[in-house]
């Protein structure tokens, strides 16, 4: 499990909690916190979930290719083997070109996993600096900020229920004879 996902899960929990609490108390300001929060960790979340199938996918890929050259170098040893004395150059060839291979695979795999941990922190970077500032924004201007998450919450509303969304599952209209 990625850090993001632990983080992400704890951020969103607490402001469940900031936006329970407020609405108890009537702190419109708190409630506001507590969504910001909640949108800030499913983010958090879902980007923990995105680095975790990078990471498996780069490890998945090393592991094959890991694995294919083990078994070039172990049938080119195997052939190598059979060809008896005529063709043991060939062999010293095939089993140095299986080395190489494998060799090479690796690094790749290597790679690979480098390049996906630097995506996954670019991205945990981005995921915090949004997150940054969209709780400082929700702090300077919390009034702009229930606007906007009241029209988010029509236009999730609308979509699910308007009869001209493309969310709204066909009914089966009866006629009446």
């Amino acid at each position: 499990m990625d850090e993001n996902q632990i983080k992400g899960t704890a951020k969103d929990l607490v402001g469940k909690l900031k936006d329970a609490v407020g609405g108890l108390t009537g702190d419109v300001g708190l409630q506001a916190e507590g969504k910001v929060d909640q949108v800030g960790g499913k983010a958090q979340k879902q980007f923990g979930n995105a680095a975790d199938q990078v990471k498996q996918g780069a490890q998945d890929v090393a592991d094959a290719a890991s694995d294919l050259a083990g078994q070039a170098k172990d049938k080119a040893s195997e052939l190598a083997g059979k060809a008896g004395k005529g063709v043991d150059q060939a062999g010293d060839a095939a089993r140095a070109y299986a080395d190489s291979a494998s060799r090479q695979f690796d690094q790749a795999g290597d790679k690979a996993r480098e390049a996906a941990s630097g995506f996954a922190s670019q991205a945990n970077e981005f995921s915090q600096r949004a997150n940054d500032y969209v709780g400082q924004t929700v702090q300077r201007q919390p009034l702009l900020s229930l606007i906007g998450i009241g029209a988010i919450g029509y236009l999730i509303a609308f979509l699910v229920h308007s009869p001209a969304s493309p969310l709204t599952p066909e009914t089966i209209s009866i006629r009446r004879r």
